[in-house]
């Protein structure tokens, strides 16, 4: 039987498969968590804290508001519209519409045909208050009632809002779109928290 080997604290940090180094090696195979998971473990943490704090305080936000205003929530956002475009087919060859009656890479005869596609607008600041949805960027504005917002929907990294004012849903990217739902609907008093709203700080 071989003799035991006793290690002096130096000779066990040296050791090449430590304890830690083991569960490192470990840890480094487990999944790692989805965005998706990330997102509901956030949204759990604010409603959490929420509760705990028993309403949703006002914040203070780089823009002005009006009287009786308050803000309470504010994140980077990017904001989305949908808009047409136009492809010309001919003798089984696609064209691309570059202006208005001129096509490029088409035969000379065919058919014009349309459809929806999802074009980025601006980068900016998106705000929620007690009155408005603002998206604030370098060279787009929208300012929404919000008591004119039909509907807002939850996508997978953003929200669409479809309101009275515009004829098109706007989609803001967002980091965490189950916390913007959630706090639209606090404020709107459409959702299950709709009484932890506080009006003052």
């Amino acid at each position: 039987m071989p003799a035991k080997k006793d290690y002096n604290e130096e000779q066990l940090h040296s050791l090449p498969f430590k304890a830690g180094g083991i569960m490192g090696i470990l840890d480094f195979f487990k999944p790692k968590p989805s965005k998706q998971d990330l997102i509901a473990a956030e949204y759990h943490h604010f409603i959490e804290r929420l509760t705990q704090q028993g309403s949703l305080e006002p914040i203070t936000v780089g823009v002005s508001l009006k009287k009786n205003e308050f803000a309470y929530l504010e994140t980077q956002a990017s904001l989305h519209e949908t808009k047409s475009v136009s492809t010309y087919s001919s003798s089984g060859r696609v064209g691309i519409r570059v202006m208005k009656g001129v096509y490029i890479g088409s035969g000379s005869s065919g058919r014009s045909q349309s459809h929806q596609e999802m074009g980025f607008i601006n980068e900016g600041v998106l705000i929620i208050t007690n009155q408005r949805l603002l998206f604030v960027g370098s060279t787009e504005n929208r300012i929404i009632p919000l008591n004119k917002i039909v509907s807002v929907d939850q996508l997978a990294d953003a929200i669409g809002v479809f309101s009275e004012t515009r004829t098109k849903t706007m989609y803001f990217g967002v980091d965490n779109p189950l916390i913007w739902i959630s706090v639209y609907q606090m404020i709107s008093k459409t959702g299950a928290f709709g009484s932890l709203v506080k009006e003052s700080r």
